[in-house]
């Protein structure tokens, strides 16, 4: 199951339910991911080395 959500700053965070864990990925527009960023499980927490820009971009801007 997919979960979206807008951010105060405009962009979207998509948050993706696997087998016992959860993904989570910037996205480009409602359909194209920018970056996964991390993998949350029962093991821990594994960041992704390859998502680049993705979670500095999603969260520049933020209001709190």
């Amino acid at each position: 199951m997919k979960h979206q959500i807008k951010l105060s700053n405009n962009q979207i965070m998509q948050i993706e339910e696997g087998a016992h864990c959860v993904h989570i990925a910037a996205m480009i527009d409602e359909h194209e991911v920018d970056g996964w960023i991390c993998t949350i499980s029962a093991s821990g927490t594994l960041v992704m080395p390859n998502s680049g820009t993705a979670g500095e971009s999603m969260t520049e801007g933020l209001s709190s």
